[in-house]
């Protein structure tokens, strides 16, 4: 029988034997404290994509509906010891599952798509604390990761989740590896290992499958530090955003020092679409039975939200520090912060983030102190990177390194780790398109519009678009910082360049006019680019904007055809009861009209008909304005005949 025969089977015998699931009443309030399991092993029954069959441990309720599988320990690419692992295929990723009912032990879900190596894949199933409202109540924790199950925190609430207590996973992540056996000459340099040989300490534990000819040793496993090897040097640091810190040299025996324990590698997740594990940290060398084991990362808080509520909304996943202090052995390195995943559109509290790694051992002198762990992940719903100052802090630092007993300058080589990294869930922002018409005519107002492809289901947040408008046909209607309602825009004018920086909410539209004016330059190129408002490059969200050539037009003829010796003249001036004389000298006979726009490009007055003498007499016409109710500003004059037109920019 084919795997889907057996699932529709499965299935009918489900709904003859069972019945449907009982539905999971609402409840409207739920109240979380202490300690909460929602983590359970899976097993992939399936020997065929898709997925449906699960053997899932402890057994799930009959009342839960939907839960999240998440890819914890696979497949890195390990580009070299000292640079970043790539995740491959699902390591990291989480999936929405849908359970549609259990018989004998097995789990029916959704059909799920993962990929194809998820026979090697080691998944769990978390059951998230729901409800419409959910109260932390005190301190929230669960068990450390096992290798099967554990470290993981998830909430969702439909309306907020409300904080009187904290969220803390510090050193439930990824193990960190064991202190060496006694044994081991100086100078010996010792990539892999079987544990227990004595002549190396273990490495810390990773997202990367073990191998158990390889548990051991100065070379990192992944995120995971690489143990000291023999004379008692000591563990590196564990990774996880980036790399932690190495461990410290061996004690040197009158002998060229062999290795250090090398620092845990970062893991690239340039998408914030991955959840890991901090790495753990590396055991220390010893041949006195006093060295110390490698410590553990920060576990994964993941919680979703419209809101946040309550007091301080304080969340932790700091990497364990190893033990403080051996004496004349090898000490373990820090684990590495762990990560934490906020989607909320908003919050009434101050929200305060804890990702950093922990500390390595001290050791004595000459021997070797234990790595820092380096910093976490912080996975942030973009409109929550745009809180005020004060309301968003976030320690993503990464830890110190061992010293020497009474020596705290003294490191022996060791180093700490690297900060971690802030990331902003890109995907849940869509950026405005730039559209402008492709010809204008001259004297009129072409504009750069900002049109929103946001809908309302997504939380509201800022983009910055950087539009430069380029070519001598172009004028400024605007000047300086101006703000339209929600809309900060900064004109900065240096000729023939126009830049325009708009600040503007995802679901707003936004209009930019520009006045196009005669020149011996037909095009106007416009260029455009924009990213999250208040987010560094290394924050990720930036999108690569628009190109568009603008070509001008006088009277429907393309201008480079009439704009060569336009016989024309324009002459301005305002007396002090602010009376604007416009006086137009030409030596043809023509027809003409004369407009005053106002800084956004508004039409303010229009003077339609000016006849100007035949030749070869010239021909000097006056028009006025009378502009003393007129704001104060800056206004654009434009004289449009059937030969050209001109304009000129007043003050007033």
């Amino acid at each position: 029988m084919t795997c889907r025969a057996a699932y529709l089977a499965m299935l009918l015998a489900l709904t003859v034997v069972l019945g449907t699931w009982p539905v999971r009443a609402q409840v409207t309030t739920r109240s979380v404290r202490g300690l909460v399991d929602q983590c359970h092993s899976v097993e992939v029954l399936d020997k065929f994509l898709p997925v449906d069959s699960l053997a899932i441990r402890p057994p799930l309720s009959d009342s839960v509906r939907s839960a999240v599988m998440i890819a914890m320990v696979g497949s890195c690419k390990i580009i070299s010891d000292t640079q970043s692992a790539v995740p491959l295929g699902d390591l990291g990723r989480w999936f929405e599952v849908e359970l549609l009912g259990v018989s004998d032990s097995v789990t029916i879900i959704s059909p799920l798509a993962l990929d194809t190596a998820y026979r090697t894949t080691t998944y769990q199933m978390v059951v998230p604390i729901e409800a419409d409202t959910v109260v932390v109540d005190s301190v929230v924790t669960t068990r450390q990761w096992n290798g099967s199950f554990g470290g993981v925190v998830m909430i969702r609430a439909d309306s907020a989740i409300a904080f009187k207590g904290i969220i803390d996973v510090s050193g439930l992540g990824f193990a960190g590896g064991l202190r060496s056996a006694n044994a081991g000459d100086c100078g010996l340099i010792i990539p892999c290992d079987r544990a227990g040989s004595g002549l190396s300490g273990g490495k810390g534990s990773s997202p990367l499958r073990p191998d158990s000819l390889c548990r051991s040793g100065h070379r990192p496993w992944a995120s995971g530090g690489g143990g000291g090897d023999a004379h008692n040097s000591g563990g590196g640091g564990g990774g996880n955003a980036s790399r932690g810190g190495r461990g410290g040299d061996e004690y040197h025996c009158g002998t060229v020092n062999g290795m250090w324990g090398m620092p845990g590698t970062g893991i690239i997740n340039e998408s914030a679409d991955r959840v890991f594990l901090g790495g753990g940290g590396g055991g220390g060398h010893q041949n006195n039975s006093v060295a110390t084991d490698g410590a553990p990362g920060g576990g994964i808080v993941m919680l979703r939200a419209r809101k946040l509520i309550g007091d301080t909304v304080r969340l932790q996943s700091i990497g364990a520090s190893a033990i403080a202090s051996t004496r004349n052995d090898g000490g373990g390195g820090g684990g590495a912060g762990g990560t934490v995943l906020v989607d909320a559109c908003s919050s009434v509290s101050p929200i305060s983030i804890n990702a950093s790694g922990g500390r390595g051992s001290n050791v004595d002198h000459l021997h070797g102190p234990g790595g820092g762990g380096a910093g976490g992940f912080v996975l942030l719903q973009p409109a929550l990177m745009q809180l005020g100052p004060g309301s968003l802090r976030v320690d993503l630092s990464g830890g110190q390194s061992g010293t020497s007993n009474g020596l705290p300058l003294y490191t022996n080589g060791a180093s700490g780790g690297q900060r971690g990294r802030i990331l902003a869930r890109c995907p849940f922002v869509v950026p405005h398109s730039v559209q402008i018409d492709s010809i204008s005519l001259v004297g009129d107002t072409m504009t750069i519009d900002l049109v929103t492809n946001d809908s309302t289901s997504s939380c509201k947040c800022i983009v910055e678009h950087t539009i430069t408008v380029e070519g001598q046909g172009a004028s400024a209607l605007t000047l300086g910082t101006q703000l339209f309602m929600d809309v900060l825009l900064t004109t900065r004018v240096t000729w023939p360049v126009i830049t325009f920086t708009a600040l503007v909410p995802s679901q707003r539209a936004f209009r930019i006019p520009v006045l196009t004016v005669l020149s011996e330059d037909t095009t106007i190129n416009v260029r455009s680019t924009s990213g999250l408002y208040g987010v560094t490059a290394d924050q990720q969200c930036l999108w690569n904007g628009a190109e568009h050539a603008v070509r001008l037009n006088v009277c429907g003829f393309p201008a480079r055809q009439v704009m060569i010796g336009i016989p024309i003249r324009i002459q301005v001036t305002v007396s002090p009861l602010r009376e604007i004389t416009c006086e137009i000298e030409t030596g043809i006979a023509a027809e003409a009209s004369v407009r005053i726009y106002d800084a956004i490009g508004s039409l303010i007055e229009v003077h339609p008909d000016v006849i100007m003498g035949p030749p070869p007499a010239r021909s000097v016409e006056s028009v006025r304005f009378n502009a003393s109710g007129w704001p104060v500003g800056i206004y654009f004059i434009v004289v449009r005949t059937s030969q050209g037109t001109r304009s000129i920019m007043i003050r007033l």
